[in-house]
């Protein structure tokens, strides 16, 4: 599901524009991580649960300008790679797009938790984020956009198997086991 993306962070728009409800927006920082994922589900749930106008899903980018010591790259690249982490989010997400809830794309240059927190505006809107942490925030997105936002902000914890487990011990243990199927053929 690709959509037209520009490096200005021109702002990319479906759903039906009739079914709004004008109540406020959920604004969420969408990343691929699991965490992520499931904030992206708990964004669009809330807009339906609380009638909200709108869900802005915001990927924002940074550049050299903001500190990144590698070679600086086009405006444009970044601004297609970070619609192209929207892309890849919703269709991770959702079987379908959810026609019954506005969706709003944004990909602005900037720094994470500062720009949900602007783009957020005033106490009627939402933000949700994931956070790969299960408790200490810290300085994080989700911690900045405690700290910075107008309104409530919602952090989605890792799934509890992620929490409790370190990921190189997930992924032996998954190894292990697709060893243990394709070797014994009387295990399937």
């Amino acid at each position: 599901m690709t959509v037209p993306h520009t490096s200005d962070g021109i702002i990319h728009t479906e759903g039906d524009p009739m079914n709004l409800h004008n109540r406020g927006r959920v604004v969420i920082g969408v990343s691929l991580s699991l965490s992520g994922l499931a904030a992206l589900r708990h964004a669009v749930a809330e807009a339906r649960r609380h009638m909200f106008g709108e869900v802005v899903a915001v990927r924002s980018w940074v550049d050299v300008e903001y500190g990144w010591r590698q070679p600086p790259r086009p405006a444009d690249e970044l601004a297609r790679a970070s619609a192209a982490v929207l892309d890849r989010a919703f269709d991770q997400a959702f079987v379908t797009m959810p026609a019954d809830v506005r969706i709003t794309r944004h990909t602005p240059r900037g720094k994470p938790g500062p720009v949900l927190a602007d783009l957020a505006a005033d106490d009627t809107a939402l933000i949700v984020v994931g956070s790969r942490r299960a408790r200490w925030l810290g300085t994080g997105v989700a911690g900045q956009c405690i700290r910075y936002a107008p309104c409530p902000v919602m952090v989605v914890p890792p799934p509890l198997l992620a929490r409790r487990t370190a990921t190189s011990v997930l992924t032996g243990g998954l190894d292990r086991e697709l060893r243990r199927l394709t070797d014994d053929p009387h295990a399937w």
